[in-house]
């Protein structure tokens, strides 16, 4: 007598587990030691279930991309539902942006850091769909933001709107990037609240910029 279908909700739980030991493997040992049998070694399950949530290491990867980008793209769009303010919208992407990267340091690593493969290398393959609804999620954070910044500064035009993004993320990124690889800390005598002022100094930059970029309308 065949085994009855595992709850929906059971089966949930069962591919998020799958999805946080692929994680695991990709940040400690790398994307090409990513494997079905190494998942299913890490949480006690046979390869051959694996295969029943998820078809390949590839999908399971571009299900991490898809999800993190999903993640901060609603994360963002939480911090700025109830302001109407373009610069003040534009101060609260920073700090949640912060946050999320500080906060979700694996995620963030799979989506900005690693050398994982990406979209363009998934084109004529079975997971090329899979692969642009993950491009698409990150587009949909740029365009996001970019939107933000254009109507803040609507005199600049898109190409430089483009510009002041890229100096934006550029300097975000390259300060959680600091702290989450641990360079931040040896350069603090007593690094108590390390975390607390990396957020201080990070949101610090993002203000100092946006007041430049405004200062010169």
């Amino acid at each position: 007598m065949a085994k009855p279908p595992r709850p929906k909700e059971e089966v949930e739980q069962i591919k998020e587990k799958i999805l946080n030991a692929a994680l695991d493997i990709i940040i400690r040992e790398g994307y090409e030691n990513l494997s079905m049998r190494n998942i299913a070694r890490r949480i006690g399950m046979t390869a051959a279930n694996l295969y029943n949530y998820f078809s390949s290491k590839d999908e399971l990867y571009l299900t991490l991309l898809r999800n993190a980008f999903q993640k901060l793209n609603n994360s963002l769009r939480y911090m700025v539902r109830d302001v109407n303010d373009p610069l003040q919208k534009l101060m609260r992407i920073g700090e949640a942006y912060i946050n999320f990267a500080i906060k979700n340091k694996n995620y963030y690593e799979i989506m900005l850091m690693t050398s994982a493969p990406r979209y363009s290398d998934f084109i004529g393959t079975e997971m090329e769909r899979l692969a642009y609804e993950s491009k698409k999620t990150g587009i949909e954070v740029f365009n996001f933001i970019l939107d933000i910044l254009t109507e803040a500064f609507p005199e600049v035009g898109p190409g430089k709107a483009r510009l002041i993004l890229l100096e934006l993320w550029s300097n975000l990124h390259g300060i959680v990037s600091l702290y989450n690889y641990g360079v931040l800390q040896e350069l603090e005598d007593r690094p108590i609240d390390t975390l607390n002022r990396v957020k201080e100094l990070a949101f610090e930059i993002f203000q100092d910029l946006i007041k430049k970029f405004s200062e010169k309308r």
